[in-house]
């Protein structure tokens, strides 16, 4: 079996994530829950872009995609849930 140089940075990058959730584990707030969603999102991408160029199956990348908005779509919720907390602990303050 040849392995391709795609395959070989799927690998590389799978091997980051793993290295990734051993620090998620080290420090779990809130901040860097939603890194690690951005940053396994990211990687996930990459590494379905990857195999997809070395298998040649197009499919791949439209789950990629997928990917990529849904992680858009965390972090726009996390910015939002952000902010209006943020608003309520200022009215807290100010009563």
């Amino acid at each position: 079996m040849i392995v391709s140089g795609y395959q070989l940075l799927s690998v590389i990058l799978l091997a980051t994530m793993i290295v990734g959730f051993l620090r998620i584990l080290q420090g779990p707030t809130a901040t860097d829950c939603i890194l690690a969603v951005f940053f396994f999102g990211t990687t996930g991408i990459g590494i379905l872009l990857l195999l997809s160029l070395a298998s040649g199956d197009t499919r791949m990348i439209d789950v990629g995609l997928v990917l990529a908005l849904l992680s858009a779509v965390v972090g726009a919720t996390y910015v939002r849930l952000g902010w209006l907390a943020n608003l309520g602990d200022q009215g807290a303050d100010h009563e």
